[in-house]
């Protein structure tokens, strides 16, 4: 009884821990499909966070890139005007969901994470230029 008791405890701690992680938070993160069908995107900024071979191999035409994993990327992203509208990617939406959590807490308001990235993007035809 005690080991199933435990089980049960264990279980549950790990649904709450997971739930209030969750990376596809809605009101900070949008579909590809949707960016797809967005009319007028040329208001905003759609930010590459991958590196810079990836983002070589082919992006999201008009993407600036601005890779997460290099040492300066706070500081460039301080330099963005925090009144603009950005739309944030990745490969597969992990690191560009950590970009946007990253750019809240720095005041951006209007920042979203393209869930799935580069994958659903050219999943839903997105020709990716090079």
């Amino acid at each position: 009884m005690m080991k199933k008791s435990i089980i049960y405890i264990l279980l549950l701690t790990g649904i709450f821990y997971f739930s209030g992680c969750q990376l596809d938070n809605p009101e900070i993160s949008i579909s590809a499909k949707d960016f797809l069908m967005l009319d007028d995107k040329s208001e905003s900024i759609i930010v590459d966070v991958r590196t810079d071979s990836e983002y070589q191999a082919g992006h999201v035409e008009n993407a600036i890139l601005i890779s997460l994993h290099n040492r300066d990327f706070m500081n460039k992203i301080r330099d963005l005007d925090k009144e603009k509208t950005y739309y944030i990617y990745c490969k597969s939406g992990l690191r560009s969901s950590s970009a946007v959590r990253k750019m809240k807490k720095e005041g951006f308001s209007k920042v979203y994470n393209i869930r799935g990235g580069i994958y659903d993007l050219t999943r839903n035809g997105l020709e990716l230029v090079k």
